[in-house]
């Protein structure tokens, strides 16, 4: 009786696990922000209430009951179709979208914001930084410079100081190959030192032909931005400005160490908006997973 009732144990307890296994693979395979949010998230916040209680092993029991207990009510409970719909909370990061004018870096941003959810993520376009300094100093000249740099600086300390629960920040700019634009683009990387998060850091490109109907599109044309839409003008900027590569920036000797920053280039032609966005939020998530490994572990 005795060996029957531990084979009737321990295929309960298979089961469990082969459940929690099933409905863990299931999330983390085709919804894995959504997973963190409802999974990971409240395991992880239990074990940090507890504290040193965890390493105790005196309270070990308690806290072990306590991450059972959550692991069992989410498996039970929960429903993937509607939390899949939510966004789910992203992983803290701060994302640099760099490219030449009409590549669709602020597109593309407004994408990203809204997949990862607009109340945890903040944009900041570089024209909300541009167009004020040329309200003021028009045509770019060493006035509007200075103007724009006193703007840029006063927003990204602001962004440094941001509470915890604003998790992404997506920036876009213009950076090129110059010893001004690597200042600017190691401000950038302040930013995430200060708030303990990775930078990542995407350049857009499109092929010329597709560039140029970008660069005449409504939009662009009629809207209310200072933005570049002569083909000529940003013909003359791509031939003598080369868009800014951070790995060779530290090939170079730079002072600016940029190593540990990841760096991708993203080919938007051909692609919708959408299409851009949902390609660098696959480069994001794998961040969290990658970060935050050891709450896969799932409660026995």
């Amino acid at each position: 009786m005795r060996h029957i009732a531990e084979t009737s144990q321990q295929e309960r307890i298979g089961t469990n696990r082969c459940e929690s296994t099933d409905l863990y693979s299931l999330l983390d395979r085709d919804h894995p922000l959504a997973c963190d949010n409802f999974v990971r998230h409240p395991l992880a916040n239990e074990a940090s209430k507890c504290g040193e209680a965890y390493l105790g092993y005196g309270n070990r029991p308690v806290v072990i009951a306590n991450l059972r207990s959550i692991w069992h009510e989410v498996r039970d409970n929960f429903d993937v179709k509607d939390c899949a719909m939510e966004p789910a909370q992203p992983p803290a990061c701060v994302v640099l979208l760099n490219g030449y004018p009409g590549t669709g870096k602020f597109a593309v941003a407004r994408a990203l914001r809204s997949k990862l959810g607009d109340t945890n993520t903040r944009l900041v376009d570089n024209h909300l930084i541009i167009d004020p300094a040329e309200a003021v100093h028009p045509r770019r000249g060493y006035e509007h410079k200075a103007l724009r740099d006193v703007i840029r600086r006063a927003v990204f300390q602001d962004l440094k100081k941001l509470p915890e629960n604003i998790t992404t920040i997506v920036l876009t700019g213009c950076l090129g190959q110059n010893a001004e634009d690597v200042a600017v683009y190691a401000e950038h990387v302040e930013i995430a030192q200060a708030r303990g998060v990775p930078l990542l850091s995407f350049t857009l490109t499109v092929q010329k032909s597709e560039h140029l109907l970008r660069l005449q599109s409504p939009d662009r044309v009629h809207g209310q931005k200072t933005k570049l839409n002569d083909p000529d003008v940003i013909e003359t900027i791509m031939t003598n400005n080369e868009i800014l590569d951070p790995t060779i920036v530290v090939d170079k000797g730079s002072d600016v160490d940029f190593r540990s920053i990841r760096h991708h280039l993203i080919d938007t032609t051909g692609l919708t908006v959408d299409e851009s966005a949902g390609r660098i939020l696959d480069m994001i998530a794998p961040q969290q997973q990658h970060q935050q490994w050891w709450w896969c572990a799932s409660p026995a």
